[in-house]
Formats: C-alpha cells, sequence, structure tokens
C-alpha cells in the first residue's frame, strides 16, 4: 500500500514538474503583445454587459501572472483569457420577464420528471434556461487551425466589419448551448486545409517564427441567448479587435 503511495506521488510530481516545465514568463516584448491584445478586447466584449446583462465570471489574467509556452507549435503561444460568462441581472426586465418564470417553473416540484418522457421534457427547460439566461464567450489568441466554415465573403459569412470572416456554426445535439458564433480576425487568405481525426479544418499560416513575439488571429466564439449575442454583433464596432494584432 505504502509503496503505491509514493508512485502515485512520484507521478503527480512528475506531472507538475513537466507541467510548470512547459510554461515560462514573458519576455518585455511578448509581455508588451499580450497586453495589447487584452487592452483591444476587452473593451469590445464588455459590450455584452447593460441593464440586462453583468459579467459574472472570467476575463484576462492579471499581468503579473501571465504566461508563454517554452516550444510554441505557432509564433507565441499564450492563453491570457478565461471564459467570459455573462448573466442576467436579478430584478432586471429580462430576469423578470423572461427567466425568473422559467426558472420558477423548473423549480416547481409538479414538473419533476418521473420517466424519460418527462425526463427529456425537463432537460429541454433547463437547456432554455441556460441558452436564455447565460452567454459563454471564448477568446483565443494564435490560433493554429479551426475547423472548416464558410470562407470570407461566402454565402455563409455573416459579413461583421473587421473581422476576416465570421460565421454561426450548425447544430452541436452534444452541448445544450447549442448554436456557435465565431469571429475569425488575422489574415487567414492562406490558411492550408489540413484534416485532423478526418475531419477537416483550416490549418493558420503563420508569418513570423515560432516563438516570436508576435499575435497574428484572434478567434472569439460566443454561445447563449442569440438575441443579445445577435444584437451586439451589431452595435459593437468590432474592428476595433484588430489593433490586438501585432503583424
Amino acid at each position: 500500500m505504502m509503496n503505491k503511495i509514493i508512485l502515485s506521488l512520484s507521478i503527480l510530481f512528475l506531472s507538475c514538474e513537466l507541467y510548470a516545465q512547459s510554461d515560462r514568463t514573458p519576455t518585455p516584448a511578448e509581455r508588451a503583445a499580450i497586453d495589447r491584445v487584452v487592452h483591444a478586447v476587452m473593451p469590445v466584449v464588455q459590450a455584452f454587459a447593460n441593464d440586462n446583462w453583468e459579467l459574472e465570471d472570467g476575463g484576462p489574467d492579471e499581468p503579473e501572472d501571465y504566461v508563454v509556452q517554452k516550444h510554441p507549435d505557432v509564433v507565441m503561444g499564450v492563453a491570457p483569457f478565461s471564459d467570459l460568462k455573462f448573466s442576467v441581472k436579478q430584478g432586471s426586465t429580462l430576469w423578470n420577464t423572461q427567466v425568473k418564470p422559467l426558472l420558477e417553473k423548473i423549480e416547481n416540484p409538479a414538473n419533476t420528471p418521473h420517466n424519460d418522457k418527462e425526463a427529456e421534457a425537463y432537460d429541454k427547460l433547463l437547456a432554455e434556461f441556460q441558452n436564455l439566461s447565460t452567454i459563454t464567450i471564448e477568446i483565443h489568441v494564435n490560433q493554429k487551425n479551426i475547423n472548416v466554415n464558410p470562407l470570407k465573403g461566402g454565402k455563409g459569412d455573416l459579413k461583421i466589419p473587421g473581422c476576416y470572416f465570421s460565421y454561426r456554426t450548425a447544430t452541436d445535439p452534444n452541448d445544450s448551448q447549442t448554436t456557435n458564433y465565431v469571429l475569425v480576425f488575422g489574415n487567414w487568405k492562406n490558411a492550408k486545409l489540413k484534416y485532423y481525426s478526418n475531419a477537416p479544418s483550416y490549418e493558420f499560416s503563420f508569418m513570423h517564427a515560432k516563438g516570436s513575439p508576435f499575435i497574428e488571429n484572434i478567434v472569439i466564439i460566443m454561445k447563449g441567448n442569440e438575441k443579445h449575442i445577435q444584437e451586439t454583433l451589431k452595435e459593437v464596432d468590432w474592428t476595433k479587435i484588430n489593433k490586438g494584432l501585432t503583424l
């Protein structure tokens, strides 16, 4: 038993050491690039907060917590953002008129499922509540590849000003929040078609050498309350995101 504990601890310490070795503190040039993308992106995405919505969780790392990969397979491997979660404010108009009634329906003991059919209906209620009451935003920088989707100017391009291209994904049956809005920034015109596990994707062609202190692309993925997402897509000046690119 003691030998198993020692072995487990050794594996744990080795894993921690390997993880620690994979990242390092950024150089001044890298820190400047990270600051630039944070300062470009955050004022734009914070527009999702208004009288009905508030930022509940997530955002950029503190500058003292910035890290970069030691051996990146892109120009600079860095992930300075945690997923942002916006929620409907309790007591707001949207909360009182739409979210609260749905929540009360979910919490009503009379709606507790007792069979598979009722469980399926209850799951749909939960998914509806999740999609209505939250918005999640992922922010990726120096993305190596993205799933194959409509090209710039194509039929499926949402044509959001400032984006190289943008699109709305098909329904994902494995996710209760089934629609993603994807905004792609940077120069993707030389992206190459690649296959990973038989799934086609576009692989970004970076201009600078691996490990260089540059940010060449930004990908923003949004899911949740589609009405608010669509409204904000029209209201926000997304061209400002490009200020975070250091080409």
